[in-house]
């Protein structure tokens, strides 16, 4: 049986500090970990609602039992829309991958089922919360461009 990697996926939307973040992260939980046992997946500059080329890859080796370990930084790294984090956390389950998250604060995967459902809806809440900050945010640019008119 050919040995499955550990899997690093990181995404974001903004500058190349967020990545150094996530990587350095990651990098505590790859000790005793074999360069060639590890795959790297990234998104950049990918809004969470975008096409993910590195996510799609990541569930595609997963779903192939290419994969047995996956390093993320957070749940929003991976989705911040509730019922597609739920098709996530089934395919983890399915596949009996030992999910890290490794955040600091970032709450430990659960291998309760229910719990980690229900941490679909904090995912969602983080979703909302950003979306009120981008709209914040450009109505601040908005007044400043008037004002500098």
């Amino acid at each position: 049986m050919k040995n499955k990697k550990t899997a690093v996926y990181v995404r974001t939307t903004s500058n190349e500090n967020s990545v150094n973040l996530q990587l350095e992260a990651a990098k505590g939980h790859l000790m005793g970990v074999d360069e060639t046992e590890i795959v790297l997946f990234s998104d950049m500059s990918a809004k969470s609602s975008s096409i993910r080329e590195g996510l799609n890859e990541l569930i595609d080796s997963i779903s192939n039992d290419r994969i047995d370990t996956l390093i993320v930084f957070n749940r929003d790294r991976l989705t911040r829309d509730a019922e597609e984090y739920k098709k996530f956390i089934e395919l983890f389950y399915a596949k009996n991958i030992n999910v890290i998250f490794s955040g600091q604060g970032a709450l430990p995967f659960n291998y309760d089922r229910r719990i980690e459902t229900e941490m679909a809806s904090l995912v969602d809440k983080e979703r909302e919360i950003m979306s009120r900050r981008i709209k914040i945010a450009q109505k601040d640019k908005k007044i400043l461009r008037e004002v500098n008119l």
